[in-house]
């Protein structure tokens, strides 16, 4: 899925990578999966609260454990990198759970791009290329360092940040953004925009979103 010229006039920037990989990387995973709790947090229905309440336990002990270990310089970021799928997929079932009632059916995501998808995971793979696509373009990141049998890059002050998308971290990098575009996702399929406009709304979004990421990145 291409991705089209930023049609604002907004300049590409030139600088090939981040001036420091592993801060754009921790800070991406910090502010993506407080973002998704505090988005959650809005979303909670008598049918979701129970989601909602592990989200945030979930999003506090890893929170918690790793400013412990800032405190007592261990340095373990891997506390936020192994909560950080647990939390989005928590997050995705609030979302496939609220968008019952506007008649999606789906109770878990579907990644292949098949004919009988139903709608809201036909968004989500939209948005998923969208994302994977843009991040590349716009945001790469040199190549990882092993440490062990980890991959990430190395931080002067907390050691090794580990990535979770080890043969594209870029993808670390726009989850900074991902339940933001997921809950766009959401209002498309409420209202029923259709798949070819639905991408249009995205990528403005991810385009109205590069102020806050370029910061990020820098």
């Amino acid at each position: 899925m291409s991705i089209p010229s930023h049609s604002s006039g907004q300049s590409i920037k030139m600088t090939k990578f981040p001036k420091d990989p592993a801060e754009a990387i921790s800070n991406a995973y910090l502010r993506g999966l407080a973002s998704v709790r505090r988005i959650a947090s809005n979303r909670v229905t008598k049918q979701t609260r129970h989601i909602f309440h592990s989200i945030d336990k979930q999003w506090k002990q890893a929170k918690d454990s790793w400013y412990e270990s800032r405190r007592d310089s261990t340095y373990d970021f891997t506390t936020i990198t192994r909560a950080e799928s647990n939390i989005r997929k928590m997050y995705l079932r609030m979302i496939f759970e609220n968008t019952v009632k506007y008649g999606n059916t789906a109770t878990t995501r579907i990644y292949d791009n098949l004919d009988d998808i139903d709608p809201l995971n036909s968004l989500f793979n939209i948005a998923g290329a969208l994302l994977r696509d843009f991040s590349a373009i716009y945001y790469p990141f040199p190549p990882l360092i092993r440490v062990y049998d980890q991959l990430g890059y190395i931080h002067d002050q907390y050691g090794l940040i580990p990535v979770n998308h080890v043969n594209n971290p870029s993808l670390d990098f726009i989850d900074a953004i991902r339940a933001h575009v997921n809950e766009l996702c959401k209002h498309l399929f409420i209202n029923q925009i259709s798949l070819n406009n639905s991408r249009k709304y995205i990528l403005k979004l991810l385009y109205d979103s590069m102020p806050y990421l370029d910061w990020i990145y820098a």
